[in-house]
């Protein structure tokens, strides 16, 4: 049978017979030991001064006082001995200006029972004054100086009409923001402090030019366009141009006086004249549009020529060799047409004078070569 034998068992199965006699250990204790057998382990503190014990408060006592209960705060507090020697002590109720309660333990000072004769020199600070507590009427005459104010608390209400002279004015302290709207004129500006930074753009009219005194020096380059120069303003005497100005020179694109030839070679003639050698031309050549309102086929009237025919019509030529025009008719009224002698162009073949239509124009385009005339049709417009 399976037994769990106990050291302490008095009886029964688990019970240790003849157990052996363990001496108890021989061992002296000492308060002060702080190792070994004789060391005491856990020690509790024992407090030195009154004030280490947890319900006395730490607060140095003054001379006469005694320990008080608070049992506001639960614990012990100096304070001072109202048994008066063992007496009973200063009994609730006004004492003249003071008034005791809480059976002695509540001294409270009666309103208005400190004077000024209470309070001692130099013992007012500025922690016994409540907000706003001094008025105007508590202040002597000239008592207060720079030293009390605080920085920045004198505003603009506190400063009188006219109090800020210039010598309250510290140097270069004056700046835009405190200067007023055209508060500054001619008298106060020191003669020629006033530069170009100061200038608005556009502020310096014609008006404030003074006469004659616009130079050479003050016009930049190309500055002068047409609309500044007054009619007949620039006669010769201000041209710069070389040679002599007479009334048989001219004045070249060059800026030279020149003296004119009847002929030049080298340049076309307003009218007529003659290219001898190939001509490019860089742009468009508009060519005079003309309504024939005779019957003469004149291209010197214009290259392009239309008419709108009321009648019967016999057409005339004076064209010259080398000469060429576009005729465009309108005959809606489908009358006859008699052309001077042409050589008509047909598709492969000398042709006949074309049938003109009578609804938009038929364009035909007319030529001369030596004495011939040459006629082809172009087309017909819708």
């Amino acid at each position: 049978m399976n037994v769990q034998s106990d050291w302490n068992s008095s009886s029964g199965d688990s019970q240790i017979l003849n157990k052996p006699t363990i001496p108890a250990a021989q061992v002296q204790s000492d308060w002060d030991a702080s190792s070994g057998l004789g060391q005491i382990l856990n020690k509790p503190t024992v407090p030195t001064n009154l004030s280490d014990l947890t319900d006395v408060h730490n607060a140095s006592p003054s001379d006469g006082q005694v320990l008080k209960w608070v049992n506001s705060n639960s614990r012990w507090e100096p304070g001072t001995d109202n048994s008066s020697s063992g007496g009973s002590g200063v009994g609730d109720g006004d004492k003249g200006d003071i008034t005791v309660s809480n059976s002695g333990d509540t001294w409270t000072i009666d309103n208005g029972a400190i004077t000024s004769g209470k309070i001692a020199d130099a013992n007012i600070t500025s922690q016994q004054m409540a907000a706003d507590a001094i008025s105007g009427s508590n202040i002597a005459d000239d008592s207060i100086d720079s030293e009390h104010y605080v920085n920045g608390s004198i505003d603009t209400a506190h400063l009188s009409n006219g109090a800020v002279t210039s010598e309250k004015i510290a140097d270069d302290n004056i700046t835009s923001q405190q200067l007023a709207d055209d508060c500054i004129d001619s008298e106060h500006y020191v003669d020629g402090s006033i530069d170009t930074a100061h200038l608005a753009n556009g502020a310096v009219t014609s008006d404030k030019i003074a006469d004659d005194n616009i130079t050479a020096q003050q016009l930049a380059d190309n500055s002068v366009q047409n609309a500044a120069v007054a009619d007949d303003a620039i006669g010769i005497a201000e041209l710069s141009a070389t040679g002599t100005a007479s009334s048989s020179t001219y004045l070249r694109g060059d800026n030279t006086w020149s003296t004119g030839s009847s002929t030049d070679s080298t340049k076309m003639p307003l009218a007529g004249g003659t290219f001898t050698g190939s001509v490019t031309f860089e742009d468009a050549i508009n060519e005079n549009v003309y309504e024939c309102t005779g019957t003469e086929l004149d291209p010197d009237n214009g290259t392009v020529q239309y008419k709108a025919l009321g009648a019967n019509t016999t057409f005339t030529e004076s064209l010259t060799t080398g000469q060429s025009m576009i005729i465009m008719i309108d005959d809606g009224s489908s009358y006859t047409v008699t052309w001077p002698t042409i050589k008509w162009l047909g598709a492969s073949a000398a042709g006949s004078a074309p049938t003109l239509a009578t609804s938009g124009y038929t364009c035909i385009e007319l030529w001369k070569v030596g004495s011939n005339l040459y006629g082809a049709l172009i087309g017909v417009s819708a």
